[in-house]
């Protein structure tokens, strides 16, 4: 079963009798802190903080790999640009359709 896809019902399992150490106590250890953190912050600071730090890191991901790019004077690109080719709209009528099941 390890070759082939898992379901999700397979990984929660594997999550929950700690088959892969590190990815449960990744999950664990950050389900943790959110939990200590909402004890302490309103959600709107603690999603806030998130975005922040997420956001901390692209950049200096993006930083990174401009310096080595420019130290090995290789032309690889942007690292992020297989997200800024991909096409994310949203139509009006399925805009519209969502916002007329909530009134």
């Amino acid at each position: 079963m390890d070759g082939q896809k898992k379901n999700w019902k397979d990984k929660v399992v594997d999550l929950l009798y700690w088959r892969d150490m590190r990815k449960t106590g990744v999950v664990f250890g950050a389900s943790l802190f959110l939990l200590l953190s909402l004890t302490v912050f309103s959600i709107v600071s603690v999603t806030a903080y998130i975005a922040l730090a997420l956001l901390s890191v692209t950049i200096s991901f993006r930083i990174y790999r401009g310096v080595i790019q420019a130290i090995q004077k290789s032309d690889e690109g942007h690292p992020f640009s297989l997200f800024e080719k991909l096409c994310i709209s949203l139509f009006s009528s399925h805009f519209t359709l969502q916002c007329s099941c909530y009134l």
